[in-house]
């Protein structure tokens, strides 16, 4: 599903848009590079499978806030975040959470600086979360939400280690 170039055309002040249960199957098309003022998007709920944002966010030097949860993102790669290593969204905080993440590229967040990063019910198994908090290694992130796993009923031990990935990081939080 998709919207036309000029949906939001007449709404240059915009700071906050909600297309929650949209169907909305990528952010690619979306009409939104021209809303400068954007602070906060909210996309969840839809059926989103790739975490590549668009070269149009480096025209949202204002937004705060992505919400991407509960979508279908499994993977994440260097080059879905280019736009984040070249035009620095210094105050960006994205809900990642309900996403069936199995991978993040080691390097894909390096050098990035996030104000938040959440990760919630996105993971099967400890070593999944593992997996992709070293693809976080090198980012900058102020506050680190995790938890949650899909299956946690069905989790009988939880590995410790996957907390020593965590030391890649810098976070505030």
């Amino acid at each position: 599903q998709s919207l036309a170039l000029g949906a939001f055309s007449g709404l240059p002040s915009l700071q906050k848009l909600v297309a929650v249960e949209t169907n909305l199957a990528s952010l690619e098309d979306f009409p939104i590079g021209h809303l400068k003022t954007l602070k906060e998007l909210n996309v969840a709920h839809n059926h989103i499978h790739s975490f590549k944002l668009p070269e149009y966010f480096s025209n949202l030097p204002n937004l705060e806030h992505l919400d991407l949860s509960k979508n279908k993102i499994e993977n994440i790669y260097h080059e879905h975040l280019q736009v984040l290593h070249q035009v620095p969204l210094l105050n960006l905080s994205l809900d990642l959470s309900l996403n069936p993440l199995n991978f993040i590229e080691p390097g894909a967040f390096n050098k990035i600086r996030l104000n938040g990063l959440t990760l919630r019910s996105n993971f099967n198994s400890s070593d999944v979360m593992k997996t992709c908090i070293q693809g976080l290694a090198g980012s900058k992130i102020n506050q680190l939400v995790l938890g949650e796993f899909k299956n946690e009923r069905n989790l009988e031990s939880f590995d410790k280690s996957v907390l020593e990935e965590l030391c890649n990081l810098t976070l505030e939080q």
